[in-house]
Order: C-alpha cells, then sequence, then structure tokens
C-alpha cells in the first residue's frame, strides 16, 4: 500500500512543529522529510500537482502593444511548440513601407502567424504575397 499523499495543508501543519530536545524532527517532522525527497503534493481535493506534459495545441493570441516580435521571441523560447500570432498590421502598412516588415513581425519561424487586417483586397492579396516571399509560413486575415 503506498503512502498517503502529503497535502500542502499537511506539509503547513507539519512544519510548524518544534524540533526535539536532542535536535532532531518530531514523527512528522520525518515526514516533511520523506515529502521533501519524494514530493507527491496534492491540492486540498486530492488532485496531484505534479508537473505534466500538455499535450494539446497552444495558441498565444495576439494582444495591442504586447505582442511585438520581442514578446514572441520569449514566448517562443518558452516553448517552441506554440503557435504564435503577431499583432495585426493593416495591409496598407506593409503594402507602402515594405521594408518594415521584419519590424512589423520580426523573423519567420515555424509556428509564428502573420496577421493582416484591412478591406481592400487588392493591398490584402499585395501584403500577403511579401510576407510569403519573406519566408512566412502562415497567414491570417482580417
Amino acid at each position: 500500500m503506498s503512502p498517503e499523499p502529503t497535502t500542502t495543508a499537511t506539509l503547513e501543519k507539519m512544519s510548524q512543529e518544534p524540533l526535539m530536545a536532542d535536535g532532531s524532527y518530531s514523527a512528522s517532522g520525518k515526514a516533511i522529510e520523506a515529502a521533501i525527497d519524494d514530493p507527491v503534493l496534492t491540492t486540498a481535493s486530492g488532485r496531484s500537482l505534479e508537473p505534466r506534459r500538455i499535450t494539446m495545441p497552444i495558441a498565444v493570441a495576439p494582444m495591442v502593444d504586447v505582442t511585438t516580435s520581442h514578446f514572441l521571441q520569449l514566448c517562443r523560447i518558452i516553448s517552441p511548440n506554440f503557435t504564435l500570432y503577431t499583432e495585426m498590421i493593416h495591409c496598407n502598412a506593409l503594402v507602402y513601407n515594405p521594408d518594415d516588415l521584419y519590424n512589423f513581425f520580426g523573423e519567420p519561424w515555424e509556428g509564428k502567424v502573420v496577421q493582416l487586417g484591412g478591406s481592400d483586397l487588392v493591398a490584402m492579396a499585395k501584403a500577403a504575397k511579401l510576407v510569403q516571399d519573406n519566408g512566412y509560413k502562415e497567414l491570417n486575415l482580417n
């Protein structure tokens, strides 16, 4: 029979107990040592707090004035498996300033989705072509 999982409440209660006169831990103090050596912490409801591998896809949605190319690079460092959406750029900004493409979106990489907004179909097509020609693989049109 495996030992009862140690809850955080149990650890807190045990950690408040004093050391024995000889400097050793009480019985519950020994349980703290065991929990530290083999931590199987659970919530009060019994749910495990052990790290788990996420198996479903995760996408980081764009946020105005937050999802900069530097923020996306940080997210990529945290997990190269995230799908990352750039801030939405109006297609005219890209069509009239094609040299600023990397300033708008940063370097292309797998999992980065460029977002373009606009209402002029011709300008949208030109902007999409610029994005594709510069190595970006995914595009979201609004």
